[in-house]
Order: structure tokens, then C-alpha cells, then sequence
């Protein structure tokens, strides 16, 4: 039998890969360990402290408050790092999509429209997970809601995300009609091919553009966040 001890885990990355976690918040002053689960309940351990200080020592408030604090970091850190996976996996489906789009571009050879949209489902459906996952979110901002009349509230990044989609889905969607009818060679001859591939490849760059604007942003709050709880460590416990 060998003596060789088990290789740890690598450290969670925030940059090209997914983010694993560590910590996962399960209901309020929960947590889920990646080995073990243990429950605390801040309010009862700080109870039973109160019974054992002396009347009138504050110790007891001060560890509950730094324990809730400890609780509300480690629930953003989850929330940042589950959305930089959520971009990551619109990100690796997309860069497929975004060749065929480039080198049509580059080479000016127009494919037909159906071929486009076939190559943008995994995007699409990465996307539409990215939006359930975000109707969910409590501490990393407002929750994503689509409301009557085409009103939709929540973060920036999943209304943006979700307009810069619906302009790619409205042009696969005339390019598709066209492609559809009956009159295809003729309405799309190659001027209107050639420009319906521009507007394709412009909105194809601005959707990349936010995609990956909005996850530079979720990791430096990730590298914040986990800042923030490390200085909170150090002032708790010294070095």
C-alpha cells in the first residue's frame, strides 16, 4: 500500500476555466462545505454564549455580528463565481458560433441563415440558463424578472445579455423568412446577402463585447468580495 498522501484540489481560478466552489449557502447561517456539511445557527450559538458570559458582556453580540458577516460574504462570493461560470459556458459555446460567422464575414461568402442559427443554439440555450439562474440571485444585486409589455428589471448584465440575444434571434429570424420563401434567390441576391452578413457579424461583436465586459466585471467583484473576506479574517483572527 502506498504512503503517498492524496493530492489536494487545485485552487479555484476566475480566469478562462470554471470556478469551483468551496462554499455553497444553504438557507440562512447554513453552510455547505465541499467535504462536509455543517450547520450553524448564529442566533443560538449566540444564546448559549449569553448564558455562559458574565451579565453585560458584549462578546457574545460582537462574535454573532462577525459571524453574520462572515455569512453575507461567503453568499456573494457564491453568487459572483455561479454567474463567471454561467458567461464562461455562454463564452466556450459561442467562440464556435463566432468562427463561422468570421471567416463568412472575412472570405465574404454569405451561408444561408439557417445555418447561422443552427451553429447559435448552444449559445442560445447557455443564455437561457444564465436568465433562470439570475431570476434566483439575492446578494449580488436585483433578481431578473421579464414583466408585462416587454419590461424586464434586474442587473444590467442579464438585461443587456438578454437584448443583445433578442437583436440576434429578430435577424436569424428575417434572414430565415427570406430563406423560406419561395422567392429565396431572389430576395436574397448577393448585395442583400453580403449586407444582411454585415449586420449579422456587427451584432455578433457587440453581443461578444458585453458577454465578455460583464464577466470582467463579475470577476474583479469575485476577487473583491474575496478580498473583503480575507481582510474580514485577518481583522477576526490576526495573522
Amino acid at each position: 500500500m502506498s504512503d503517498q498522501k492524496p493530492k489536494e484540489p487545485p485552487e479555484s481560478r476566475t480566469e478562462g476555466s470554471r470556478v469551483g466552489g468551496d462554499v455553497k449557502i444553504e438557507g440562512p447561517g447554513t453552510f455547505v462545505g465541499r467535504d462536509q456539511y455543517v450547520g450553524l445557527k448564529v442566533e443560538e450559538l449566540v444564546a448559549a454564549l449569553r448564558q455562559a458570559f458574565p451579565t453585560g458582556d458584549t462578546r457574545p453580540e460582537r462574535l454573532g455580528q462577525l459571524l453574520d458577516e462572515f455569512r453575507a460574504y461567503h453568499a456573494k462570493l457564491y453568487e459572483w463565481k455561479e454567474l463567471h461560470n454561467a458567461l464562461n459556458k455562454i463564452i466556450d459555446a459561442f467562440d464556435q458560433y463566432a468562427g463561422r460567422v468570421e471567416s463568412s464575414y472575412i472570405e465574404k461568402n454569405p451561408l444561408k441563415p439557417s445555418l447561422y442559427r443552427d451553429a447559435w443554439r448552444p449559445v442560445n440555450r447557455n443564455v437561457d440558463d444564465m436568465l433562470d439562474w439570475a431570476q434566483t440571485i439575492q446578494y449580488i444585486g436585483q433578481r431578473y424578472q421579464a414583466l408585462a409589455n416587454d419590461r424586464l428589471e434586474g442587473e444590467r448584465w442579464a438585461v443587456d445579455i438578454k437584448g443583445k440575444r433578442d437583436d440576434l434571434i429578430a435577424h436569424f429570424q428575417r434572414g430565415q423568412a427570406i430563406e423560406q420563401s419561395t422567392n429565396f434567390q431572389r430576395l436574397f441576391q448577393p448585395n442583400s446577402a453580403q449586407e444582411w452578413l454585415r449586420q449579422l457579424y456587427d451584432l455578433t461583436h457587440e453581443f461578444e463585447d458585453a458577454i465578455k465586459r460583464y464577466m470582467s466585471q463579475a470577476d474583479n467583484q469575485l476577487r473583491e468580495t474575496a478580498s473583503n473576506l480575507y481582510g474580514l479574517s485577518k481583522q477576526a483572527f490576526g495573522n
